[in-house]
C-alpha cells in the first residue's frame, strides 16, 4: 500500500493539483471534500495532540479518530515521525523521509490514546548558526535542489516535524499524518498549562425519532466562541442536508454573573437522512478545531477535537 494514501486533512482537507484550469479544480475538489462524508472506507478522520504541544516534561496524550464501515473503530496504533535530531533543530515538510528508515523514530504503539513522554533536546544550541540538515530527499520530484529539510529559523528552539499514525482495520492498514511543532526547551513546571479544547464541555444531541429513511436533527454544542471556526460531520451512511462542513449558527455570551473567564457557548447542527430500509446502529462524527494560545511561549496552534453519537433502529 503507498505511504499516506490516506492523509489526513485538516479542516478544509487537501488537494493534489494537476492540470488543467486551477479554478474548475478547486471548486471540483472541494464540492467532492463537501459530499465525502460517508465510511465507505477505512479512514483517518482526525488527529490531535493533548495538550498540543510536545516538549521534554509535558506527558502528551497521542489521539486520532481511525474508523471504518461496519461500526468498526481502531483501538490501538502506531506513532512514528521522522528528522528527530538531537544536534540541529530541523523542519520536515516532504513526508518522503518515511521512505528512510535511518530517518524514522518509533513514538509509541499500542493502545489508543498513547502517551508520549517527550526526548530532552535542550542540548541542541538553537540559537547559534547551525548547519543544514540535507539528506537529500527532494521536496518535489521535479525540484531536486529542494530537500525539505532544512534548518529552522523562524520559529526558536523547536523542530517543525511530521507525526504519522498507522493503524490495521477492516484488514487494511490506514495511515494519517499532522504536522507538530517539537519544542527544544524543557517545559518549564512553574508555567501553567493552558486549558484545552478536551477540557471544555460539549455535546452532541439527535432530536427527532431515528428510522429508515426519517431526517433528524443532530445538534453540537460546545463551551467557547467558535463563530469564526468551521465543523465537519461525518456518518457511517446517509445523507447530510447540510453538507459535511456547518458554520456556527447560533452563540451566546456567559451570563454577566458568571465567573471570571468564563466561555460563551457555540451550537451548530446538521440534518441527517437515515438510510432507508436501515436497521442496526448508525454513528456520527463531528470534528472541529479550537485555538490552543500559549502567552507564555507566544504559540497559538489548532486543537482538534471530536465528538460521537449513534442511532439504533430496529
Amino acid at each position: 500500500m503507498p505511504l499516506l494514501s490516506r492523509t489526513l486533512a485538516i479542516a478544509l482537507g487537501a488537494a493534489v493539483f494537476g492540470t488543467g484550469c486551477i479554478g474548475e479544480f478547486i471548486q471540483d475538489a472541494f464540492s467532492s471534500i463537501l459530499l465525502d462524508y460517508e465510511i465507505d472506507q477505512p479512514r483517518v478522520l482526525a488527529m490531535a495532540l493533548e495538550p498540543p504541544v510536545l516538549a521534554h516534561g509535558v506527558d502528551t496524550e497521542l489521539h486520532a479518530l481511525i474508523v471504518a464501515p461496519d461500526g468498526d473503530q481502531a483501538t490501538e496504533a502506531v506513532w512514528k515521525t521522522c528528522g528527530l535530531r538531537d544536534d540541529v533543530p530541523t523542519y520536515v515538510s516532504s513526508l518522503q523521509c518515511f521512505a528512510e528508515d535511518t530517518d524514522v523514530s518509533l513514538v509509541g504503539s499500542g493502545s489508543l490514546p498513547a502517551t508520549y513522554e517527550m526526548l530532552d533536546l535542550s542540548g541542541i544550541a538553537c540559537d547559534e548558526d547551525l548547519p543544514t540538515w540535507d539528506t537529500g530527499l527532494a521536496l518535489h520530484t521535479h525540484d531536486t535542489g529542494d530537500t525539505g529539510l532544512v534548518e529552522l529559523d523562524q520559529v526558536p528552539c523547536a523542530h517543525w516535524l511530521p507525526l504519522l499514525v498507522e493503524a490495521e482495520l477492516a484488514r487494511e492498514t490506514v495511515q494519517g499524518v499532522l504536522h507538530a511543532r517539537w519544542f527544544l526547551e524543557p517545559w518549564d513546571p512553574a508555567v501553567t498549562m493552558p486549558i484545552t479544547g478536551r477540557q471544555r464541555e460539549h455535546s452532541l444531541t439527535v432530536h427527532g425519532d431515528p428510522a429508515p429513511g426519517e431526517q433528524i436533527r443532530v445538534e453540537l454544542e460546545v463551551e467557547g466562541d467558535l463563530r469564526s471556526d468551521g465543523f465537519q460531520w461525518y456518518v457511517d451512511e446517509g445523507e447530510l442536508e447540510k453538507t459535511s462542513f456547518t458554520a456556527a449558527q447560533r452563540y451566546e455570551d456567559p451570563p454577566e454573573e458568571a465567573p471570571e473567564g468564563t466561555q460563551g457557548t457555540t451550537w451548530t447542527d446538521n440534518l441527517w437522512t437515515l438510510p432507508e430500509r436501515a436497521s442496526g446502529t448508525y454513528r456520527i462524527w463531528v470534528v472541529w478545531a479550537q485555538p490552543w494560545v500559549d502567552e507564555e511561549v507566544e504559540t497559538s496552534v489548532p486543537d482538534l477535537i471530536w465528538t460521537q453519537t449513534q442511532v439504533i433502529l430496529p
